[in-house]
């Protein structure tokens, strides 16, 4: 993706960073297998991918020739990567550029930026502020004169994040308007601890008998209620479950088919609300509560042989939004579990 330029800005930076921390892990010794191991070949495979565009951010490859065990064991690599970091700096001091002279310093990858938005290319001022956000993130090993590169005055000029938003032809659950959080008829308090005791209590070994318990102990105008207590208590948490629960409800038979109705509406509601939320790019425990609700909507739907509606959800839609501002980070995990459901479908595998 990196090297065919396929993400951008945000998403961009993300991934530079990702890769710059797999290669900060110790490489495995011998024939051991290691989880800083398996990530260091990762960041390895990852940097072999795109190193033709290394000098595109000289900052960047100033991070990873600092990394000890890349000088030791890997001094071929770092030997590229240093030219690729000259060249990037004898493009800068080419003949014309008023920045450079015998008088003034070389100009940093920052400052190069700033001069190049003004009439070069906006490429040139992506790529330099992606690898200012690489080094806000991530300084560890790097002496100060690294971070000192950037002058202060680029850094006053970086503009604030800006959130971006999806537009419309998502479905309902992303393009709800409704706001206010939604009201749910709920049980007597007796009647209501009840119920969540027998649903803490569900185990494999007495589904059957909890479902049937739950059938003479709630009636069906609280199911609106149960399905947001299953959704955002336990569905959204507990992915371990989801074969245990989805058990429960095939036990209820019958008299449970409200209840899915209703567990389905709560799982677009807070889909819907996660996908909207301005936190969903950099907070791992939301995309997190989004890709479990993702896996889940694929049990019950596709897994079943039932639809996911473009009127309530459309993902492909979603996939090229998501692209567009910056969001594929959620929205790429979020789809990929909803299409797993299909493994166990005969309609849609």
């Amino acid at each position: 993706l990196i090297k065919e330029q396929l993400v951008s800005s945000i998403t961009l930076g993300i991934a530079l960073r990702y890769v710059l921390e797999a290669l900060r892990r110790p490489p495995s010794l011998g024939l051991t297998t290691s989880s800083s191991g398996k990530m260091f070949r990762f960041g390895m495979f990852a940097l072999e991918q795109f190193k033709e565009r290394l000098h595109e951010w000289p900052q960047y490859c100033s991070h990873i020739v600092q990394i000890p065990h890349l000088k030791e064991g890997y001094a071929e690599l770092v030997n590229e990567i240093e030219i690729a970091m000259a060249e990037s700096q004898n493009r800068g001091a080419a003949p014309g550029n008023p920045s450079t002279g015998p008088g003034n310093p070389t100009p940093t990858p920052s400052d190069n930026a700033s001069t190049a938005s003004a009439g070069d290319d906006s490429r040139a001022s992506g790529t330099s502020n992606i690898s200012s956000n690489i080094l806000s993130n991530g300084t560890r090993g790097v002496s100060p004169s690294a971070s000192s590169e950037i002058p202060r005055s680029v850094m006053a000029q970086v503009p604030e994040t800006r959130v971006a938003q999806f537009g419309p032809n998502l479905g309902r659950a992303v393009n709800s308007t409704v706001e206010a959080e939604v009201q749910h008829e709920s049980p007597p308090d007796a009647v209501l601890d009840r119920v969540q005791f027998l649903i803490n209590n569900v185990s494999p070994s007495n589904v059957e008998q909890k479902s049937s318990e739950l059938r003479d102990m709630l009636e069906p105008r609280f199911f609106d209620w149960l399905g947001h207590y299953l959704v955002v208590k336990r569905i959204s948490a507990q992915p371990n479950f989801h074969g245990l629960y989805l058990a429960f409800l095939d036990h209820l038979g019958e008299y449970g088919k409200g209840l899915i109705e209703s567990i389905l509406s709560s799982v677009y509601l807070n889909v819907g609300k996660l996908l909207r939320s301005p936190k969903i790019t950099t907070s791992t425990s939301e995309r997190s509560l989004l890709k479990n609700l993702g896996s889940w909507l694929g049990q019950i739907t596709l897994a079943r042989n039932r639809p996911i509606l473009q009127i309530m959800l459309d993902c492909k839609e979603l996939l090229f939004q998501g692209y567009e501002n910056g969001r594929l980070i959620a929205v790429t995990p979020f789809v990929a579990k909803i299409l797993e459901g299909a493994k166990a479908s005969v309609v849609f595998r």
